[in-house]
């Protein structure tokens, strides 16, 4: 709790005033020491904490994740719509934490290695919330297409994020809704193996070509980013105090 300085305090003794300039600490030693009944004009200003919030771009380095047919990698568009994102959140208030913000990563080429990094970033920065943002893909040429958002299922806030998320991604009708799941039956190690509060988002299929054109152009990755900043702001406070 910080203690602003008062500006004005004001001693009556024997019919003088004397106006000076305290801090709030020597004003509660004068007048303890003088005995003199206190009047304050104090401002109490407490200090708010802000609300750390991690953003994951899947991938990276070594790493390619999925790939489009025009050979743009999934790394690359998560790190650009996690980008956007934290830009927004930090414009709106909150402490924003990458996981990266190049395609250079800290972390060896071994997959466990990779993913307990990405895990330790959120809990040694004490982190209250963690955003994995990833792509799909399709090995069978099936036509899938469509976002699905992951979540542990045990935290409140983030099922009020994830479903606020799905209802808004649903609104810019790019692609379907594969609705929102849990990792009780599709583990994922980012999610299951964090005490932060966690969710994953495939953002669409980018085997799909009119899923990859959208996450792939400047405007759908504005969007994209802007409805899951939104969804945050909408239920996560933006301080701790």
């Amino acid at each position: 709790m910080k203690k602003r300085i008062v500006s004005l305090f004001a001693l009556a003794i024997t019919g003088v005033v004397c106006l000076t300039l305290y801090s709030l600490g020597d004003i509660h030693l004068v007048m303890e020491i003088m005995g003199i009944e206190q009047y304050e004009e104090t401002i109490h200003a407490k200090e708010d904490i802000k609300t750390t919030i991690v953003l994951d771009s899947g991938h990276g380095g070594y790493d390619t994740g999925c790939i489009a047919n025009d050979g743009t990698y999934e790394k690359d568009i998560t790190l650009a719509i996690a980008l956007k994102t934290g830009a927004l959140l930090s414009s709106y208030g909150y402490h924003v934490i990458y996981t990266r913000t190049s395609d250079e990563v800290s972390w060896s080429n071994n997959n466990k290695d990779d993913l307990a990094t990405r895990v330790a970033i959120a809990q040694e920065a004490n982190a209250d919330y963690y955003i994995s943002i990833h792509m799909n893909a399709s090995e069978n040429n099936d036509g899938a297409n469509g976002f699905e958002i992951y979540v542990k299922g045990n935290n409140e806030r983030i099922l009020q994020i994830a479903s606020r998320l799905e209802s808004s991604l649903t609104s810019l009708a790019y692609t379907n809704d594969r609705g929102i799941k849990t990792t009780a039956s599709s583990p994922l190690y980012v999610i299951d193996n964090n005490t932060v509060p966690a969710m994953l988002i495939e953002y669409g299929f980018l085997t799909d070509q009119n899923d990859a054109a959208y996450v792939c152009s400047e405007d759908g990755q504005q969007k994209l980013a802007q409805q899951l900043a939104i969804s945050i702001q909408k239920n996560v406070p933006l301080s701790k105090s």
